[in-house]
């Protein structure tokens, strides 16, 4: 993979050279080693050493394990990409086609049409390697009929194939339970996505597009949103129920144990149980499908949403428009209530990453802000107005009759809030940032990670909880008992020494509990434990703490608590142990750091704190893409909450508390990284805000705003010195 191939050659001829003294010339796991050498040869250029070596692996696997073995399957599709790429068309073709024979078991005449492709969809297969082994050979003739048309005479063969590539790969992440798998399933289909767009005509068949763009986009999580439904409508029994949760409870806490720092005995040891579990969990689907299909079927059957139901719940006033990252083009699609639009933008991959990484890292960067911000106010300006050419003004949105968007994303772009886009180009010298035209001040903004999810999340009934809030604010101060400190991870005792103070956390919440009904807590109360018990009965859950991204495994990611000794729970509040919780909030307020900010799973959309908010049944959620100002964003809350109070829709509500905040705050202060990093995302429908009696004492409110500025404008003029 590093490219070494010098080097890694005398290693694969010395496995070779083992498995054959051990297991002899006939055994699979030999066969499998000439296999990887010879694709080592093919990857060098060696076309001619690698051929014999794919003809014997073949013919060992068919003595070892017979014609219809999925193995076999394998080896023909390995030998077929051999002559593909040595210029022998019809030699590759002839082995592809006996590939599919054994992957399907039918026999099929050699042209592609509807009822081909009709007929392998609907075939026995008798494996998911079976399945695996069909999409690997319908990928080699796609790549085949790439460099050669002809040598198939066929109308829109290209086209079949894609189709039917899809349809597998949707049946196959159907008959999986393994996530890993899943996710490796949707990258495929993604790929496949790219190739359908490339066949299809934009002006005729952007519906057609669209179904296709939004299908791989978020399965997962739709997955998870649907399980309560079927726990509801599926008629499955109550034990079987807490059976299933419990499996799947018990599968998360493994999987991010294993990614702890553990010694290797440990970890083999939780490998072995995970292996069990997922074992488990497979036979339970299996005896799901049989003796319960109706709770199957809607755990797990997909459902894309067409345009036409999109377009039956959009009102007059709002736009969907969602995006898809090609390898040169970025796919644009606008939907309205009346129209379909499908724009391709020549884009170059590296340019829009380049992009997209610098307007994030010029938002968030407020030390060259303070420190160089003209410089600062060129890159920002400069960036934002390119976003918003070629992101939204190829869509030509009449800004007269729209008043909302609903952006569903792609990849890396949402990393990005577009409300800070510039709609027109910004004056060269330093300005006034609350007079530049953002998007902000046009639209009303949310978020959702695809379309199909939006319509699920506008169709599903509210949930049932106490119209109350839950607000925490935890403190960062309180240290660890010292008789407690080998319950705590080394990990967790190194973060949790690694937190700063959020002063106006305290304030934030303060506000929130002068003014409105529920529960609030801090200090010690502020914990983990507290959190978990009271979280699955209010409307609305708003935690001021740091959030904590693990990148690299996100189920680790965490939102830290106060540290309240409490020997059962860590107060980090993870990702994994979120996504299982079941809660019934209107919307999830999560003013803290990088909450929204994650890395792209295909079908799984952002691996951030909000995704796994979305799993654990929150219909909607304020989250931040970057580490936010606790003096603003305490601003801002106040401002949120009390649009949401007044009956403002949760988009118009967080729309309009940037606005005052920017007509508030004076000079660098209005600047997009203090007020953008929060974004909305999932149902925008208003809500009930229960507040105290009267109107809260305006003077009060609007003075608390004149101070946390001011307080805010001192901070500023301190990190600048």
């Amino acid at each position: 993979s590093m490219g070494n191939y010098e080097k890694a050659l005398p290693l694969y001829i010395q496995s070779m050279n083992i498995l054959e003294k051990a297991l002899g010339v006939l055994h699979p796991d030999f066969a499998n080693s000439l296999n990887n050498l010879a694709a080592l040869h093919e990857s060098m250029g060696n076309y001619e050493k690698a051929l014999p070596l794919y003809i014997q692996s073949m013919n060992i696997n068919e003595k070892a394990l017979g014609v219809l073995h999925p193995d076999f399957a394998i080896s023909l599709n390995n030998l077929a990409y051999l002559h593909l790429s040595m210029g022998n068309y019809e030699k590759a073709l002839q082995l592809l086609l006996q590939a599919i024979e054994v992957s399907s078991t039918l026999k099929l005449s050699p042209t592609i049409t509807p009822s081909w492709a009709d007929s392998l969809l609907a075939a026995p297969y008798s494996s998911n390697a079976h399945l695996d082994g069909m999409i690997a050979s319908l990928g080699h003739l796609y790549s085949l009929l790439q460099k050669d048309s002809s040598i198939v005479a066929a109308p829109n063969k290209s086209a079949i194939i894609t189709d039917l590539a899809l349809s597998l790969l949707t049946k196959l992440q159907n008959e999986v339970s393994n996530e890993q798998d899943k996710l490796r399933l949707l990258e495929q289909s993604n790929d496949w996505l790219k190739r359908s767009l490339k066949l299809l005509d934009t002006q005729k068949q952007a519906n057609k597009a669209f179904q296709f763009s939004d299908q791989n986009k978020s399965v997962l999580l739709l997955q998870a949103t649907k399980s309560e439904q079927a726990y509801r409508l599926g008629e499955l029994p109550d034990s079987l129920v807490f059976e299933d949760k419990k499996m799947l409870k018990k599968q998360s806490q493994l999987q991010a144990k294993l990614l702890e720092k553990r010694s290797e005995e440990e970890k083999n040891s939780l490998r072995i149980d995970l292996n069990k579990v997922h074992q488990e969990i497979d036979a339970f689907v299996k005896m799901i499908k049989e003796k319960y299909p109706k709770y199957h079927q809607l755990k797990y059957q997909q459902v894309d949403a067409k345009v036409e139901e999109i377009q039956a719940l959009l009102d007059d006033k709002t736009a969907l428009l969602e995006y898809v990252l090609a390898d040169s083009v970025l796919h644009l699609f606008y939907v309205d209530k009346t129209q379909v639009k499908w724009i391709q933008n020549v884009l170059g991959n590296s340019i829009l990453s380049k992009n997209i990484k610098g307007l994030h890292s010029v938002l968030s960067n407020y030390s060259l802000l303070a420190k160089k911000e003209g410089e600062s106010y060129q890159k920002y300006t400069e960036l934002a107005h390119w976003f918003y050419q070629n992101l939204i003004e190829p869509t030509k949105i009449d800004a007269k009759l729209i008043q909302n968007l609903i952006i569903v994303s792609d990849g890396e772009l949402g990393h990005l809030p577009f409300e800070a886009f510039l709609v027109e180009t910004a004056p060269q010298s330093l300005t006034d940032y609350a007079k530049l035209h953002y998007l902000v001040k046009d639209f009303n903004v949310s978020y959702n990670y695809s379309a199909t999810l939006w319509k699920e999340n506008v169709e599903t009934p509210a949930p049932k909880n106490n119209g109350q809030m839950l607000a925490l604010a935890a403190n960062y101060e309180l240290k660890l008992d010292s008789t407690l400190m080998d319950v705590r991870l080394p990990t967790d005792q190194w973060l949790r020494a690694t937190l700063k103070p959020l002063p106006a956390a305290r304030i934030e919440v303060e506000a929130l509990q002068e003014k409105f009904n529920g529960f609030f807590a801090f200090d010690k109360d502020a914990s983990e434990k507290l959190l978990k018990e009271k979280a699955p009965d209010f409307a609305i859950i708003h935690l001021a703490m740091h959030g904590i991204l693990d990148s690299k495994r996100p189920m680790l990611s965490s939102l830290a608590c106060t540290e309240d000794n409490d020997s059962t729970e860590s107060n980090f509040w993870q990702a994994h142990e979120i996504s299982k919780m079941q809660l019934n909030a209107n919307l999830v307020v999560l003013s803290a750091c990088e909450t929204g900010y994650g890395k792209f799973e295909q079908g799984n959309g952002i691996a951030s704190l909000a995704r796994v908010f979305m799993y654990a049944g929150s219909s909607a959620l304020i989250v931040s893409l970057w580490q936010v100002n606790d003096l603003a964003t305490s601003e801002l809350m106040k401002n949120l909450y009390n649009n949401l109070a007044d009956g403002m829709k949760k988009d118009e509500a967080l729309r309009q508390a940037k606005i005052q905040y920017m007509q508030a705050a004076k000079g660098v202060l209005a600047h997009p990284a203090f007020w953008s990093p929060f974004i909305m995302m999932g149902n925008t429908e208003p809500m009930t805000v229960s507040r105290k009696g009267g109107l809260w004492g305006w003077g009060i409110g609007i003075g608390g705003g004149v101070v946390a500025l001011l307080a805010a404008g001192f901070w500023w003029r301190q990190r600048k010195k």
